[in-house]
């Protein structure tokens, strides 16, 4: 912001992706929408390496879930803090982890729906659905 209280002008900026290595355009809409929202970090993935990497993810989550139905070893247990019953969590354990250390608390998918709702563990509510989970 300039010392007359005027807003900063943006503008197509070409940025190389860390990834290809190919130019791509950092559009000014989007610096500016970013800006707005306190982020100032540029990007540094063009969006089809960006586009790649969420698809390859996404192979990999349901890999490890259907390994998971067909391999116990590979599933990790825990306790509802709530309810004392047993579920399991496959697609993002590490993440679940410290949530739970943050919040004290690991809530099964009975007691608490909306959790298990959200984008890392919807997979997960299907897996514990066909293994027989909450017990």
């Amino acid at each position: 912001m300039s010392l007359f209280g005027n807003k900063p002008k943006f503008c197509d900026e070409t940025l190389t992706c860390r990834i290809c290595g190919k130019p791509f355009v950092y559009p000014a809409e989007q610096q500016e929408f970013f800006a707005a929202k306190g982020v100032t970090a540029k990007p540094t993935t063009c969006p089809e390496c960006k586009k790649a990497q969420k698809v390859n993810a996404d192979a990999e989550k349901k890999q490890l879930l259907q390994q998971a139905l067909r391999d116990p070893s590979v599933r990790k247990y825990y306790r509802c803090s709530w309810c004392g019953k047993t579920f399991t969590v496959t697609a993002a354990p590490a993440y679940w982890e410290r949530m739970c250390q943050r919040s004290g608390a690991s809530p099964c998918p009975l007691c608490n729906p909306e959790l298990w709702k959200l984008p890392p563990f919807a997979e997960d509510l299907q897996l514990n659905k066909a293994l027989g989970l909450p017990k």
